[in-house]
């Protein structure tokens, strides 16, 4: 059973054997990406992108091996083989050869174009684990998860989520979800949070994640499990009032208030005149630093 899957933005399922990352570090694998990409993408924008990289690829390896465009491709494939990488097929790179000359640009600048299209259209999905699916003998996964990793920025995936989830469920016995900001270029994983409750998508139970309020998937930096936002939710769950939680923080007043209107929670602060200037006082702050 094949458990990896590529989901675009309008909600289409690619299953696929290894999810494509583009690495400057790694051409071989980034050729095979931009191949899949190719394929798959909906965008003309994302396939000139790609355009570029195979067509500066070929000009700068044919230059600085002193071989013809056909020769370089040839040489490069081989040698792929040769090492056991997995790379596109030669018929991906022989047939932008005529347009090597008339296309500008350098390798590295086209990577990072087409690495942000992919991330930008595409989420990642994998059931049975976060990288691999754990597999016991012939019995199938030993993890009944399913995670989503998320590379791109201002996109709501969570309906996205919802419906794969909900369509999957029984096929694939679901029992927990994780939604996690993709970290194949970090070094450590960091959970988006349900905004109703600020709990980490970690292992979520399926049964409360398909019964929830539906709310925005917010943009990552703010939801951070262990950031801000996840303090405050934690903290007015177990009943805080909202000015001792601020007196713990520190961030400004605007910002505090931006978070906890975020969890749909009714009761802001507000500060009046006397409080500021005490606030001024005692911390040694600005006004615009304490207010935000």
């Amino acid at each position: 059973m094949n458990l990896a899957w590529m989901i675009s933005r309008d909600g289409k399922a690619i299953q696929t054997k290894m999810h494509p990352y583009i690495d400057l570090e790694l051409p071989e694998e980034t050729l095979y990406s931009a191949e899949w990409l190719y394929n798959n993408t909906s965008s003309g924008a994302t396939k000139q992108h790609i355009a570029q990289l195979v067509c500066s690829f070929i000009r700068e390896g044919a230059e600085d091996e002193d071989l013809s465009y056909k020769d370089f491709i040839d040489q490069t494939l081989q040698y792929a083989r040769e090492d056991g990488l997995r790379i596109c097929s030669a018929g991906f790179l022989e047939n932008f050869i005529d347009k090597v000359d008339a296309t500008s640009g350098d390798f590295d600048t086209a990577c990072e174009a087409v690495q942000n299209d992919l991330n930008q259209e595409f989420l990642r999905a994998r059931y049975g684990g976060m990288y691999d699916t754990s597999q016991e003998g012939q019995s199938g996964p030993t993890s009944n998860g399913i995670y989503f990793r998320v590379s791109s920025t201002n996109f709501d995936w969570l309906p996205i989520i919802y419906d794969f989830v909900s369509s999957n469920r029984k096929k694939l016995n679901i029992q927990d979800i994780s939604i996690v900001r993709d970290n194949y270029f970090k070094a450590k994983d960091d959970f988006y949070v349900n905004p109703n409750n600020g709990e980490p998508y970690d292992r979520y139970p399926v049964d409360q994640f398909l019964t929830d309020q539906r709310a925005p998937l917010i943009e990552f930096k703010t939801y951070r499990a262990g950031g801000p936002l996840a303090f405050i939710a934690e903290r007015l769950k177990a009943g805080v009032n909202p000015s001792d939680i601020y007196c713990d923080m520190s961030v400004p007043l605007i910002r505090f208030n931006r978070y906890v209107r975020q969890l749909h929670h009714d009761e802001v602060l507000r500060i009046s005149r006397r409080e500021l200037t005490d606030e001024v006082l005692r911390t040694g702050k600005s006004v615009r630093s304490i207010l935000g």
